[in-house]
């Protein structure tokens, strides 16, 4: 349920539990259809080699099935987490100008969420937004929200350090700016460590 969340699909643990069950007896009826038949005509197989032979690729398949449905939410949460990780940088910055210029908090995310660019964390704004807007929550309860469910362990901080700035009237500016020029540090270094392993493969 936890990676489910964190990975960004919009489906409940229930219902993706039972599309997971359904998925895995269609995969396991269709198997144990299809390969005895494939057994018999193709290779010749008696009936009841072919039957054994069915039961077991069936099992199997369905097994393999149910693994896909478990391990796809935490792939997809990975791949948002890291998608996240590498915009924080440049999204700290362009949220810093809006708190400099006076912007209110919910306005700040607002304006992410119009951001017309293929990022994470306009996806992630508009959903505060949409839990504002549609479900009547404030900004606050929503960038809780937002903050428990992201598989990204610094996008949380950034959330709950800006929650905890808004609410005890700090200064949003200094702290995105700050925010900012740590995830800038950080990402220059995770650069040269990489740039450092592509010469050593080379090298080799």
């Amino acid at each position: 349920d936890g990676n489910l969340r964190k990975s960004g699909m919009m489906i409940s643990f229930k219902a993706y539990v039972s599309l997971s069950i359904l998925a895995a007896l269609f995969a396991s009826v269709f198997t144990l259809l299809l390969v005895p038949v494939i057994s018999i005509s193709i290779f010749r197989f008696s009936f009841y080699s072919s039957m054994l032979f069915g039961v077991g690729i069936s099992l199997f398949v369905g097994a393999l099935t149910i693994i896909g449905f478990y391990v796809y939410p935490i792939y997809r949460a990975d791949n948002l987490k890291r998608t996240l990780d590498d915009g924080l940088p440049f999204t700290t910055g362009y949220m810093e100008i809006l708190a400099g210029a006076g912007v209110p908090p919910y306005r700040i995310f607002r304006s992410l969420a119009q951001v017309d660019a293929p990022l994470a964390v306009s996806r992630e704004a508009r959903i505060i937004t949409r839990d504002v807007e549609l479900f009547g929550l404030d900004v606050v309860s929503a960038l809780e929200a937002a903050s428990k469910r992201s598989p990204s362990e610094k996008f949380k901080e950034l959330l709950e350090g800006f929650i905890a700035t808004a609410h005890s009237g700090g200064n949003l500016a200094n702290y995105l700016r700050t925010r900012s020029r740590q995830y800038m540090k950080l990402n220059r270094i995770a650069l040269r460590k990489f740039s450092d392993t592509l010469g050593v493969l080379s090298e080799f």
